[in-house]
């Protein structure tokens, strides 16, 4: 067990280019959700904050053929101001992402 991070995992294939994916998912979480967004070799990397604990969420993107994936693994600091996470309770992160990539998915739409 990783006692400074709690990770999550999820992931989303959308019939999109790699290119538009990528975009899509630099603007959901530079603008939406005021992460600070950089490249990384396999996609992005964001680092922002989720109910008060610092975050990094890294999106592996791989295109193959018509589709492109996006792999979010997210490892969220367990001590914040509001205490020591053990469990997610309620299963907020995991809501977060499905979320998140739920925008990304709007976004792909709205650029075709």
């Amino acid at each position: 067990m990783d006692w400074k991070y709690k990770h999550f995992h999820q992931h989303r294939s959308f019939p999109a280019s790699r290119d538009a994916v990528v975009e899509a998912a630099r603007r959901y979480m530079s603008e939406s959700l005021g992460w600070n967004v950089t490249d990384a070799a396999d996609g992005l990397r964001a680092e922002g904050y989720g109910f008060s604990h610092a975050a990094v969420a890294n999106l592996r993107i791989q295109s193959v053929g018509n589709e492109t994936t996006i792999g979010v693994d997210l490892s969220v600091e367990r001590t914040g101001p509001t205490g020591f996470m053990l469990f997610d309770v309620g299963g907020y992160y995991n809501i977060q992402i499905r979320k998140w990539l739920d925008a990304i998915q709007s976004a792909i739409q709205l650029m075709e």
